[in-house]
């Protein structure tokens, strides 16, 4: 295989003695998530009266290992241990969201909750796929989620062939694609020579990441998209260190369906996974090791006009984008924060333009707000991952500095910077972090690696400024 140097000051070969911690604490307890969650499982199975929740549990682990298989048996133990954790919060979060809201869905009724209702509705209605029959039957023709609606219903047909559905079925499912993130996410790093033990820590931080968990273990739709986009990183880096033109071919042909199923899922990124295919075929016809300046600002430019084409059907002025991105703020600034109350969300949505856009981007790096939340419980969860996705930044944007100009790394590049741009200074909805995850936890470990013996200046100097703005967020609010 081709292999293209990743970047030109660091040595990956360099790097596989750290991280043995991480690597080591998980692989000795292996067997004891795995013990825990069959038994949970059966327990919980017991609990609900349901035979097909403990079937399916069995099916989603079989179809994963075979999945896993392909990278080795360490790809087999990565799958293990983020579906058996995975399995467990998903029991432990059923009981936490019927003891707060009254019904075991996140706020009472989100739009989990949504989903699995029209999958009701459609179940027996739509056998094979048509988005149309799918939009009249539930009286929304414009909906954008009808792929996972669908996705569901065959889960409920599935499992009406024993004793019935159950809302774990829909949650094992998403645990499952969580865990296939985190196998993809391993191969990636390795295709851009990681070595074996980093990459096994970025699959570990993916698929046990707080917030992918909390979304995972719900019957969302973000998780699938999530491991659709990845799978089309993967192709692409796959299809830049291809020899001949049938290989290459190949990878391109993969991203066909991956991109008509992504369309029904959510049209956005579908146009995200276009945009990385565009990267991925130009860096190979170019041949394209390295990049200058000029040459990013101006890719750059492309693609952001081509992204506004294809959103917009029509190449927006830079002024009208600005009166676009100020109505995407406005909008936010008329809400609520994250954590459902009103207070620093609402001063950095509310400064004057541009500053309003940084307060988003600074925003973005403490959401969920790391704090106690005595109404929301399940929240406390989210809090714990913003303090450690917090004091990572640093590495984050060294890992981004670092790699910037390698030809290899621009698909995982554009797709990190249109979710994250489309997250911050778009939707800001929470569970789109779940689509920058995977790619921030590759630049992370990258950007660790170059000043890992800075850890311990940076790490204190990250708690001293969560702590100030802890601090100042409650003298806000009181």
């Amino acid at each position: 295989m081709q292999k293209v140097d990743l970047i030109h000051d660091i040595s990956f070969n360099s790097l596989q003695n750290d991280g043995d911690l991480l690597e080591s604490f998980f692989l000795k307890y292996r067997s004891l998530f795995s013990i825990c969650a069959f038994f949970s499982i059966i327990a919980f199975s017991i609990y609900a009266q349901s035979i097909a929740i403990f079937a399916f549990y069995v099916l989603f682990a079989c179809v994963g290992l075979i999945f896993s298989i392909f990278q080795g048996r360490t790809g087999v133990k990565i799958f293990e241990i983020v579906f058996s954790i995975s399995s467990v919060l998903a029991i432990l979060f059923y009981f936490i969201f019927q003891f707060q809201y009254g019904i075991p869905y996140q706020s009472g009724g989100s739009d989990s909750l949504a989903y699995e209702t029209f999958a009701t509705e459609i179940k027996d209605v739509v056998h094979s796929y048509d988005a149309q029959a799918i939009g009249y039957t539930i009286n929304e023709i414009y909906h954008n989620s009808k792929g996972y609606i669908y996705l569901i219903s065959l889960l409920m047909r599935l499992s009406d062939l024993l004793d019935g559905y159950h809302p774990m079925i829909a949650r094992l499912c998403n645990v499952a694609l969580l865990s296939g993130c985190s196998i993809i996410t391993y191969s990636i790093a390795k295709k851009i020579l990681l070595s074996p033990k980093q990459a096994f820590n970025c699959a570990i931080v993916t698929g046990l990441f707080p917030i992918m968990i909390f979304v995972g273990v719900q019957s969302l739709r973000d998780i699938p998209i999530a491991f659709m986009m990845l799978l089309s990183v993967h192709f692409s880096i796959s299809l830049i260190n291809s020899k001949g033109f049938l290989k290459g071919f190949f990878w391109v042909l993969l991203f066909i369906p991956l991109f008509f199923i992504i369309i029904e899922f959510r049209l956005t990124n579908a146009i995200n996974i276009g945009i990385v295919l565009i990267v991925a075929i130009s860096v190979k016809m170019f041949s394209i090791r390295k990049i200058s300046k000029i040459q990013v600002l101006f890719a750059l430019i492309c693609l952001f006009g081509l992204y506004n084409f294809l959103l917009r059907y029509d190449l927006p002025l830079f002024i009208d984008l600005i009166g676009r991105l100020d109505s995407s703020q406005s909008a936010l600034s008329e809400g609520l924060d994250r954590a459902g109350e009103g207070g620093l969300s609402l001063i950095l949505f509310n400064l004057p333009v541009p500053l309003n856009y940084f307060g988003s981007l600074f925003y973005s790096f403490i959401t969920p707000l790391p704090i106690i939340y005595t109404d929301n419980i399940d929240w406390n969860f989210l809090s714990f991952g913003t303090i450690y996705q917090f004091v990572f930044i640093p590495f984050i944007f060294i890992g981004l500095k670092n790699t910037w100009r390698s030809g290899l790394m621009l698909p995982l590049l554009a797709m990190f910077l249109i979710c994250f741009s489309g997250y911050v200074f778009g939707s800001f909805t929470f569970r789109h972090i779940t689509y920058i995850v995977p790619f921030a936890a590759i630049y992370g470990v990258i950007g660790y690696e170059k000043y890992k013996k800075q850890r311990w200046v940076i790490w204190p100097s990250m708690f001293v400024i969560l702590f100030f703005l802890i601090l100042v967020y409650y003298i806000i609010k009181f």
